[in-house]
């Protein structure tokens, strides 16, 4: 029996992961199945699932409470290197980033420095229909000289 397999792959480049969905068409038109994988959920770790931002499934993001500005190192100061790290992270139930990796930068001799001012800040935790779960998010880091913007 012929049958049509479409597959379609969303490659999520922040959160390193690719996100399929499939169809199967049989031949007469009768049976159709369609499958998505749920995009709530990414993994589970020893202390417990972590979840993507999600309204339609209730997974509220956490909220930055405390975000310090990054420090210049006085390598990329001297280079006048100014850009943007872009950071990929859990926020922990305790509202704490853990697993802080650099996703994209353009400023490659400041990724350390956001990598260290990310992990001082302080989140609300996210939520799972109201109660804290663990939430991937991916966060900017900015780096500007003397202010510009």
């Amino acid at each position: 029996v012929e049958t049509t397999y479409k597959v379609r792959v969303r490659f999520v480049l922040l959160l390193q992961e690719a996100v399929p969905d499939w169809e199967i068409d049989s031949p007469q038109g009768t049976a159709k199945i369609t499958k998505s994988v749920s995009p709530e959920f990414r993994r589970d770790t020893p202390d417990g699932p972590v979840y993507r931002v999600s309204e339609g499934q209730g997974i509220a993001p956490p909220k930055q409470v405390y975000s310090p500005e990054p420090e210049f190192s006085e390598k990329a100061r001297q280079a006048n290197e100014q850009g943007t790290v872009t950071l990929s992270l859990i926020v922990g139930t305790d509202g704490k980033p853990r697993d802080v990796m650099v996703s994209c930068s353009s400023a490659p001799d400041l990724n350390e420095n956001a990598v260290e001012a990310v992990n001082s800040w302080k989140f609300e935790p996210g939520t799972k229909d109201g109660k804290p779960v663990m939430v991937e998010i991916a966060v900017e880091v900015q780096f500007h000289l003397n202010g510009n913007r």
